[in-house]
């Protein structure tokens, strides 16, 4: 959907790494988060698709339809499970890009969250391979 998005201005394409692994954890603002992550960190900038994490209870309906077109795995965020951990070690040892939007759900105000401790683990413990 470039051709809905072209008005906004995207700086710093050229910072995301081409061949390392990545974990980028924006903040999530609106419906249309996914679809802007994937123009500056998608195939044609870094020549490969970010994998976003999505909540499964977002993977339902009209919106689940999309986010099923998007490179995702579900987890359950009141129950997560290792499996969903070890899926994200992986990425990074493929040189993946993660994409996590670590609210949960959209937020609307001008906050900086901290980072889910998981998050940190799924970097730390694929460095450590």
């Amino acid at each position: 959907m470039p051709f809905y998005f072209r008005r906004i201005n995207i700086i710093g394409k050229k910072n995301i790494p081409k061949e390392i692994p990545v974990i980028l954890a924006p903040t999530h603002s609106s419906r249309w988060d996914g679809l802007i992550i994937a123009d500056p960190t998608g195939r044609l900038v870094t020549g490969r698709d970010p994998i976003f994490m999505v909540s499964i209870d977002k993977a339902k309906g009209l919106q689940g339809w999309f986010i099923r077109r998007l490179n995702r795995f579900t987890i359950n965020h009141k129950n997560p499970a290792v499996s969903c951990f070890r899926h994200g070690v992986e990425l990074m040892l493929n040189r993946d890009i993660l994409v996590v939007f670590t609210e949960g759900n959209i937020v609307h105000k001008n906050q900086v969250y901290t980072l889910n401790t998981e998050l940190s683990r799924i970097g730390l413990q694929a460095e450590s391979h």
